[in-house]
């Protein structure tokens, strides 16, 4: 199929509006031409550069939902004539929730592909019976809220995560002493050392719907080999800075640890159906899927596989560790009880004078302050008092 998609949406609101701009967006980054048929002009199709044409339409049209704010009195041989100008063979229509009549019965008399976008409604709900229905000759129905509803990634999600994955890699590569180039502050660098290869493509919707819950084996792999490392990362930084580069065991290992991760990556924020896999590096004599590299076919000595099952171990004390901490720490807050009884306070008024001070504790092994001396004085030659 290779003519255009001429869809058409009576929504007044920038529900109905935006998912066709995101849609007919999705088929302009493939090269299709499209036309939108509107109720009304919209502004905001315009804004985005797409081609729009009012087609006047009524209660009376084929419908998914019911049309609000029209009324009848519409010239339905006027939509005829437009429809019949304006739609092609070869074209492919898209209905958006609305099946407009003159649009739909043209494209029916022309052998046009028909699609349907349709959402779950109380008035409507079994869209696939609605459909045999009332418009046969549409061949597939979307449903909407579905997780991608061309099976895939947005084209504008898509663009970003393929350049900040990328990014993150590079940036974590740095960190973990593979190579000493700084990373730029760009997303296009095709002349680092560090370059990642990601090709979204289609999403089985089943695996998308359930993508955390299959994420979460693959999760604590890479959290614990990534904890690992870096809980002897100390003794890392010393090693390289002595010998001025990272030995070639450890190299393999930690490269392994940041492949590993980057699909990890890829795959929770969807730009892969692959579940990431091989942490102890490819199979000896692999062919790679592109250029050959100190890090394609990656394939790992058995001292560099020691070393990641060694940080896959650190990774787990690490984790079991922090956790018998957290758990200690916090039954010393809430199990804490003071034996010491309420403590007590004396409160009286401020009174101004002279400053009292305190008795002096009494010494057991002086002599008896209180009594006097024979002369009649008093403790140490004090005057004694008449």
């Amino acid at each position: 199929m290779t003519g255009r998609v001429v869809s058409y949406t009576w929504g007044r609101g920038l529900g109905h509006v935006s998912r066709q701009i995101a849609v007919h967006g999705e088929l302009r980054g493939l090269g299709r031409d499209s036309l939108l048929l509107t109720e009304r002009a919209q502004r905001l199709i315009e804004d985005y550069g797409f081609a729009q044409t009012v087609l006047p339409s009524d209660a009376d049209s084929l419908v998914g939902e019911p049309l609000h704010g029209t009324g009848p009195g519409v010239d339905h041989g006027l939509a005829r004539v437009m429809v019949a100008r304006l739609l092609r063979p070869d074209d492919v229509v898209l209905h958006d929730v609305t099946v407009q009549r003159e649009l739909y019965d043209r494209a029916a008399r022309l052998g046009c592909p028909q699609f349907l976008v349709h959402r779950f409604q109380r008035n409507h709900p079994d869209p696939p019976a609605w459909v045999a229905r009332h418009a046969p000759a549409i061949g597939t129905l979307y449903l909407l809220g579905e997780p991608g509803l061309l099976g895939r990634l947005p084209g504008f999600a898509a663009d970003y995560l393929t350049a900040f994955v990328p990014y993150e890699t590079r940036v974590s590569a740095y960190l973990m002493l593979t190579l000493d180039r700084y990373p730029p502050f760009g997303f296009e660098v095709p002349d680092y050392p560090v370059r990642v290869e990601l090709r979204p493509g289609e999403l089985n919707r089943l695996a998308v719907l359930f993508r955390i819950v299959l994420a979460v084996p693959a999760s604590i792999v890479q959290g614990l080999v990534h904890a690992g490392w870096w809980v002897v990362s100390f003794v890392i930084w010393l090693v390289v800075l002595v010998l001025g580069r990272m030995p070639q065991p450890l190299y393999e290992a930690t490269t392994a640890i940041l492949r590993y991760r980057m699909r990890y990556t890829a795959y929770l924020v969807m730009l892969s159906s692959a579940y990431p896999k091989r942490l102890f590096g490819d199979e000896p004599g692999s062919e790679p899927a592109g250029p050959v590299s100190a890090t394609r076919p990656l394939v790992l000595s058995g001292a560099g596989r020691g070393l990641l099952v060694l940080f896959l171990i650190l990774g787990l004390a690490s984790s079991a560790t922090g956790s018998i901490t957290a758990s200690v720490n916090r039954d010393d807050d809430h199990g804490y009880e003071d034996t010491t009884g309420p403590a007590e306070r004396v409160v009286a008024p401020l009174v101004p004078g002279p400053v009292v001070p305190a008795p002096a504790a009494p010494n057991p092994a002086a002599p008896d302050a209180a009594a006097p001396d024979p002369a009649g004085h008093g403790p140490q030659g004090a005057p004694g008092r008449a």
